[in-house]
């Protein structure tokens, strides 16, 4: 556990907020009460969405302040993302038929972030590339998130997903 976490409780207890030195400071703890008592509600707030996650169960995803009304029903159309376990983003795993093709999506997703001013969590091992996307400043998922899956999923059909064995068995089939 961090020094900074072992001191939360102090530091949301009103008494210690109203100790504080300096003004500074002061404002600093408020700012970590609010944030701890965002993080602490298990209310669902007019900002949330419930989709269902990979176990099928209903998941809560928290959304950035101030998001047009439209980012949940765009965000129903990710259906091969998830959301993560922190509820504030959403992620997903593509796998290329080579480690060049993961890489040029990578060259044009990030080609993309820089113009949009919005980059993502991601990794890369040989021919996969994981992908996270959520906002810092306000916490959340954000339009911008949603923006940026969406040119995800477009730039990796160009660039061509490998061809999983289950839909090539399944395609013979027909």
């Amino acid at each position: 556990m961090t020094p900074a976490l072992r001191r939360l409780p102090q530091l949301l207890s009103a008494p210690a907020i109203a100790r504080s030195a300096t003004p500074s400071r002061a404002t600093a703890q408020s700012a970590i009460l609010i944030r701890a008592q965002r993080l602490s509600t298990s209310r669902p707030t007019e900002s949330s969405f419930r989709p269902t996650s990979e176990g099928g169960e209903i998941s809560e995803i928290i959304f950035a302040v101030g998001q047009p009304k439209h980012v949940p029903n765009r965000l129903s159309k990710l259906s091969a993302w998830s959301i993560t376990s922190s509820r504030t983003g959403i992620t997903r795993h593509f796998t290329f038929p080579t480690f060049n093709a993961a890489w040029r999506f990578m060259s044009k997703v990030a080609d993309e972030c820089k113009a949009k001013r919005h980059h993502p969590s991601w990794s890369n091992l040989y021919n996969e590339v994981s992908v996270e996307w959520t906002t810092h400043k306000p916490l959340g998922l954000s339009i911008k998130d949603i923006e940026m899956a969406e040119f995800c999923d477009r730039t990796a059909d160009e660039v061509g997903l490998k061809e999983q064995k289950a839909q090539a068995v399944n395609q013979g089939d027909k």
